[in-house]
């Protein structure tokens, strides 16, 4: 797994949308941002946890 400098961190800060901002460069509804937002956390939650999880059990 690569890691990202901190200048590369810093771009990645600025460059955060808003959900109305993504909707009209996307040419969608702003709800639609929003489900699809949702849906994906929801699904690497849990795939984010387990890796910290295995992180810690392995120190």
């Amino acid at each position: 797994m690569a890691l990202i400098s901190s200048k590369q961190h810093g771009q990645a800060f600025r460059n955060i949308q808003s959900h109305r901002q993504i909707a009209e460069q996307l040419d969608i509804s702003e709800e639609t941002v929003k489900k699809h937002v949702h849906n994906a956390l929801k699904v690497l939650r849990p795939r984010v946890e387990l890796v910290l999880l295995a992180c810690l059990l392995m120190k």
